[in-house]
Order: C-alpha cells, then structure tokens, then sequence
C-alpha cells in the first residue's frame, strides 16, 4: 500500500456463493475463515470491494474512515471497506491501496 510500506495487507475479493448455497450461512463462514487466517498471519489490514450492507457484521466499515484510499475512482465509494485487525496500530495502514496486480481491475 502507498503510504505504509511496511504494512501487511490482504484483500478479500472476489467472494462469491453459488445462488443454490446462498443464505445458508456458506458466506459467513468463508469471510470468518478468511478474518481469522489473516489475523493468525498478523495482517494488519484487509480491505475488499463488497455490499456495505453485508460486510459490516464482520467489522468492516469505509476504507477512508481508516485512512485507505481506493486505488482508483469507484462508482461507489461505499463498497470500498477496510478492517483493521486488533493489533495495527491506529493509523498504521493509511495511504492509498493497490492491488497486486496493478490497476487492471
């Protein structure tokens, strides 16, 4: 991530269940798996493109309340979210985002 160097970051995307398993609890426990796996390797940031009706419940709230820029200009700046995990430090993740592939996306 621009502006935090150091800073271990993931992103959780695409997340996606098949319509037939859906509202059966199959989402919440990939994106629970995923949180505790990035937590057990101390990533301080995980950040995705996602509902931000759905993605709260697990802790995720606007990347640029946390200080995270989007890597480019979204439709939706709403569905660009970010959780910190307990152990970042305040402000330790800030600057803008990139994936690892580029801004091809």
């Amino acid at each position: 991530m621009v502006g935090a160097p150091d800073a271990s970051v993931a992103a959780l995307a695409p997340l996606a269940v098949v319509p037939g398993w859906q509202r059966r609890g199959v989402g919440s426990a990939l994106v629970t798996e995923a949180l505790r796996r990035a937590d057990a390797a101390e990533v301080s940031l995980v950040v995705l493109l996602g509902h931000p009706g759905y993605y709260p419940r697990f802790g995720f709230e606007p990347a640029r309340g946390l200080g995270v820029e989007p890597p480019r200009a979204l439709r939706d700046e709403a569905a660009f979210m970010a959780r910190r995990s307990s152990a970042a430090a305040p402000g330790s993740c800030a600057g803008r985002f990139r994936f690892a592939w580029g801004d091809r996306w």
